[in-house]
């Protein structure tokens, strides 16, 4: 990802868990007594908002030393928010999931983040709810914005930096 950031014609560079617009996991989330909605999620690095051009409505990002795997920080978007009933102040309340049969207990997620709803399917359909965690280790996908000029130079580039780090 660093070097990556040194290529000209690269802005903005993401690690992420996977596509959001087609690979996000659902989760069973609720506030406070509410009823479980599915709510689709994946897991971001602190660049993402900024990679993809997202608003933070309220809140704040991630902060570099608390993207791990165990870190129960998430951004939710508007609709999220409003599907699971959450009321102001949103900002540090905390959701949950149901109970794991395995361990037998929650997952309670502390919201410190609220951004601006997008579409991350058809455009045909209506908004959903969505929430990202921090990727933590899980750094599967790397979305990056290029500024367009010279776009089969960077790409090359890319994929040298690519094919020098990861063993095929």
């Amino acid at each position: 990802k660093d070097q990556w950031m040194k290529i000209k014609g690269v802005e903005h560079v993401s690690a992420v868990s996977g596509s959001f617009i087609d690979n996000n996991w659902p989760w069973q989330l609720a506030y406070q007594g509410s009823n479980f909605q599915v709510v689709s999620g994946i897991a971001v690095d602190t660049d993402f908002l900024s990679t993809m051009g997202m608003t933070l409505k309220e809140g704040r990002n991630f902060f570099a030393d608390t993207v791990k795997d165990d870190n129960r920080e998430v951004i939710l978007n508007e609709t999220a928010v409003r599907s699971l009933g959450i009321p102001k102040p949103v900002i540090g309340s905390r959701i949950f999931s149901p109970v794991n049969p395995k361990s037998g207990k929650a997952t309670y997620l502390n919201i410190v983040g609220v951004v601006k709803d997008f579409h991350f399917s058809s455009l045909k359909n209506e908004i959903g709810s969505f929430m990202f965690q921090p990727v933590g280790l899980k750094k599967w996908v790397f979305m990056v914005q290029l500024d367009g000029v010279g776009i089969s130079e960077t790409i090359g580039s890319l994929k040298s930096v690519w094919d020098a780090n990861i063993p095929s």
